[in-house]
């Protein structure tokens, strides 16, 4: 009798102990959702100074928008999916291995109270430092990059002026004047043929 007691107890403990096990495998699901979500900024006064700059091209905005909005509905069912194959298949094994593959439907309740017990304690702590962290390694991420990439982008720009600059003040002037003088030679040309024409006795133009 004691043996059987301490059975069912030892199912009930596990099959709760499978609940937190499929909320965790959850979570993993849930932080990957989290870290797709673009302009992710958690509230803060802090987490508004170092957030990462919107794009001002709004045209650009709203197509990367779209397709993040498709791209992440497709992961997200593909990762519903994945995750109720992971649960079901560990379902079935745990009652296999429990009792023989007969099913009792306190299993699954406890299945479901464990998971619940873990969404309402350490779910909502994971959630919370989550959604911190990945915005925080963005951030980091970018701001670094920024750093590194911005005094390279002044140095290009200014290399970019200065060659224009120079540009217009060497080969411009010399195209303009090269033109001038095919328009002057072509001039003198058309006049001469004009006149050589004429002494033919009649006169066209081109």
């Amino acid at each position: 009798m004691i043996t059987e007691f301490y059975g069912e107890y030892s199912a009930f403990v596990n099959a709760m102990l499978l609940g937190v096990l499929f909320g965790i495998i959850y979570d993993i699901f849930r932080i990957l959702r989290i870290a797709r979500v673009p302009y992710l900024v958690p509230s803060g006064k802090f987490y508004e100074l170092i957030k990462i700059p919107e794009r001002k091209n709004k045209k650009q905005k709203n197509i990367l928008k779209k397709f993040s909005e498709v791209s992440d509905a497709a992961l997200t069912f593909a990762e519903d999916i994945a995750f109720w194959i992971i649960a079901t298949i560990g379902e079935v094994l745990f009652i296999y291995h429990v009792n023989g593959g007969v099913v009792r439907i306190y299993f699954i309740f406890c299945t479901f109270i464990g998971a619940a017990l873990y969404f309402f304690t350490a779910g909502k702590i994971t959630s919370y430092f989550s959604i911190r962290i990945i915005f925080l390694l963005r951030c980091l991420f970018y701001w670094s990059f920024y750093i590194i990439i911005y005094p390279v982008r002044l140095v290009w720009l200014s290399l970019v002026n200065i060659i224009s600059f120079l540009i217009n003040i060497t080969l411009v002037p010399l195209v303009n004047s090269l033109e001038k003088r095919k328009l002057r030679s072509y001039s003198k040309k058309r006049i001469v043929r004009i006149l050589m024409k004429s002494r033919k006795g009649f006169f066209t133009y081109d």
